[in-house]
């Protein structure tokens, strides 16, 4: 039976009986009790679950038993007048037990509330019973936590459907009323409180055209009259495209910079342009200007008058818009100056020959050539360098840098690996003279390579490598280099952030258990890193979580991590068999968690009882009682099922004793052995009377390891011994 939850109130569903007598009286026998096959409940309200007796009579409620059962468990019963009730589970007033109501009332039902139940009445000599099966319901909410999507990009609507039961659900993604294919869901997971979850993704790229269109997730659930849907409108932005216009720079000389922004939705945008970093005041920005698919351009100039200062200066141009997140973006320019020059040749105006007027003729188209002003641009773009955020330990990663624009076909570019403090620019080997056979650059580590794509205007240099542990935390340094034209262009990625997936192992049950009465179940993670222990969730079916214990990290010896996660569940609460322990561990942002679940028979716990012989006196005093006691141990969990019984000395029959005027029955209480792995107690029947001769009686012990019940028999009766006065 699982632990109750506390309610604030209790609200009975109706509930439709077919009702009929499952177990007809014998003939003779005025007892009779009917129950509904089944019956069913919503999660969180409450239920009432019919039995109705009849014994032909006005009841004596002094001669009166009435028990349910829930999983073998009393859950609430009635023994001559007394009344014994749960939390969460209750009998009717004496009133109405003396009208033939029997009826078991539970309050705040949960999932780990459904089941089998048994009610069993007695009256005098009597006892009869019927099973009523117990169906629960909840039901699926929806939840869609997006509801919008950048136009021409791949994006994903996500359907979340949670809290429902039992585990069969029909999800579907609609559009405009029309079922959308090629979604892909998730397998329902289990909640601590018994009911499921999972997701549906439907995976498209959208365009404009897509603006307005009302997406749909429908679910059809048992627990729903009507299919449940949620409805969205789907709002699609456009990204911001950036195109700067290259221009000539001549020195002293006004020119402007454009940056032309379109293509985005909605209007607002946020737009700058900065020189080495810092945002230059003075701007100019046109007003927005609607396009035919309802996006929008605008253009930012920048006007001045370059001076030789400027030269080599890095302009960019940087906006901020919804559609990118938080994320900026930005292009930047490389403005490099020339100097002027001038050169003058006076050519003397003598006229002769022909031979001198050639000459004449080659000295002044020398001098047209030179005598012109040279001033101009050499413009380049170099991007950042880009790859991945995080590199998964031992898998190849690869890092990009690209120029484009108008450079020398003969630039290199050179890789570098370095630390934070080897971050310095080494001097240009034009500055100063590098020393014999020293490199300019350091060598990078084997296995390192470097390849080059050249298309139109554009050089791209990758570099691709294996990351080890070593490389956490270091920076990867391009650099593109021209002696002659005294270009040097560098750009240093962000610290590698080295990750290793870790390996779950199966979760285990410890060998120690402390303290004594919690079992511990454990799981380890391999060979993970950095040493940050991922998030591990733990949990069972229909429970909640109880603490765990926190991870023990050590360090292995490749510089990787291992940690051990250890959960304790008090033993009392382990009574299923089939009750499943599960640990989730998360891993990195959109990687899939790593699950592992246990029952309680796989986990070896279950062990079946070890009953004894009854032990009882050879005689008994007249006029007093005598005792027989029986013990249990060794078993686990630690649930029993106690009956006593006697046959009469001839009978064939054995019935069922219960507390009466005659005897008293003491199930007795389970008791955790000194290992916290098994559980003992003592079981015991005291007679009064002294009729007995030739009666056997009979302990019957009942287990869910066992497939029938184990008897101990006492053989025969006690002998009476007259007492001395």
């Amino acid at each position: 039976m699982q632990p109750w939850v506390q309610c604030l109130g209790t609200q009975l569903l109706p509930v439709a009986l077919l009702l009929s007598p499952l177990f007809p009286a014998p003939h003779g026998s005025q007892l009779q009790v009917t129950t509904a096959p089944s019956s069913t409940a919503r999660v969180g309200l409450g239920t009432l679950l019919q039995c109705q007796f009849d014994v032909g009579e006005p009841v004596a409620l002094d001669s009166l038993q009435v028990t349910w059962y829930f999983l073998g468990r009393m859950v609430a019963w009635y023994n001559r007048s007394r009344g014994q009730d749960q939390p969460r589970a209750s009998l009717p007033l004496e009133k109405e037990l003396e009208s033939g109501n029997a009826s078991l009332s539970l309050a705040m039902v949960t999932v780990p509330d459904g089941g089998l139940y048994r009610c069993v009445v007695g009256y005098r000599a009597q006892h009869h019973e019927g099973n009523t099966t117990l169906h629960l319901l909840a039901d699926p909410k929806i939840s869609i936590p997006k509801e919008s999507a950048i136009a021409h990009v791949e994006t994903s609507l996500l359907c979340h459907v949670g809290g429902f039961f039992p585990k069969h659900v029909d999800v579907a993604w609609l559009r405009d009323g029309q079922v959308l294919k090629g979604s892909t869901r998730s397998s329902p997971q289990r909640n601590p409180d018994g009911t499921f979850n999972l997701t549906l993704t439907y995976t498209f790229t959208p365009t404009r055209s897509d603006a307005g269109s009302n997406f749909s997730c429908r679910v059809h659930h048992a627990a729903l009259g009507h299919p449940l849907q949620k409805d969205i409108s789907l709002h699609i932005l456009g990204a911001p495209t950036i195109s700067i216009q290259k221009q000539a720079a001549v020195a002293n000389a006004e020119m402007s910079l454009l940056c032309h922004v379109g293509g985005f939705l909605p209007k607002d945008m946020d737009v700058a342009w900065l020189r080495d970093g810092q945002v230059l005041k003075g701007s100019t920005r046109s007003s927005p200007q609607r396009n035919q698919d309802e996006t929008f351009n605008l253009t930012l100039t920048y006007t001045f008058s370059p001076a030789h200062s400027d030269t080599s200066s890095v302009f960019s141009c940087r906006i901020h818009h919804v559609a990118l997140g938080q994320t900026l973006q930005e292009e930047d320019v490389l403005l490099i100056i020339l100097e002027e020059y001038r050169m003058c040749i006076t050519v003397g105006a003598a006229l002769g020959v022909l031979g001198i007027l050639i000459g004449v003729a080659v000295a002044l188209g020398i001098y047209c050539c030179r005598n012109r002003k040279k001033g101009w641009v050499v413009s380049y773009n170099v991007s950042k360098v880009e790859g991945p955020e995080q590199c998964l330990l031992g898998q190849e990663v690869t890092l990009r840098c690209s120029m484009e624009g108008t450079f020398p076909k003969d630039v290199d570019v050179t890789w570098e690996r370095i630390h934070s403090k080897d971050r310095t620019v080494p001097e240009s080997a034009g500055d100063q003279e590098s020393p014999k056979h020293q490199p300019l650059f350091p060598a990078l580590p084997p296995g390192w390579r470097v390849t080059e794509e050249r298309a139109g205007t554009r050089l791209t240099s990758s570099l691709t490598f294996t990351p080890t542990l070593q490389d956490d935390g270091v920076q990867i340094r391009c650099i593109f280099l021209h002696k002659a034209k005294r270009i040097r262009e560098e750009r240093v990625s962000p610290e590698i952030q080295v990750w290793a997936r870790p390996q779950v192992s199966e979760i285990q049950v410890l060998p120690e258990w402390d303290p004594h009465d919690k079992v511990p179940f454990a799981v380890q993670l391999h060979n993970f890193y950095p040493m940050e222990v991922p998030p591990i969730q733990w949990g069972w079916d229909g429970a909640g979580s109880w603490r765990e214990d926190p991870a023990q990290i050590d360090k292995n010896a490749d510089g990787t991590f291992t940690a051990t996660s250890v959960w304790r569940v008090p033993s009392r609460s382990l009574t299923q068999p089939e009750l499943r322990v599960r640990v989730c561990v998360q891993h990195g942002p959109g990687e899939p968690a790593s699950e592992r679940e246990l029952s309680l028979r796989a986990a070896g716990l279950l062990r079946p009882p070890d009953v004894s012989e009854i032990s009882q006196p050879e005689s008994m005093p007249t006029g007093k009682g005598v005792t027989l006691s029986c013990r249990i141990a060794g078993h686990f969990p630690g649930e029993l099922s106690v009956t006593w019984l006697r046959r009469g000395k001839g009978e064939a029959t054995a019935v069922i004793l219960r507390d009466s005027a005659e005897c008293r029955v003491e199930p007795g209480t389970a008791v955790l052995a000194r290992d916290g792995k098994s559980f003992q107690q003592e079981t015991r029947l005291t007679r009064w009377t002294s009729q007995d001769k030739g009666a056997e009686y009979i302990c019957r012990v009942g287990h869910l390891t066992l497939e029938t019940p184990i008897e101990r028999s006492s053989g025969h009766t006690v002998t009476t011994k007259a007492s001395k006065s």
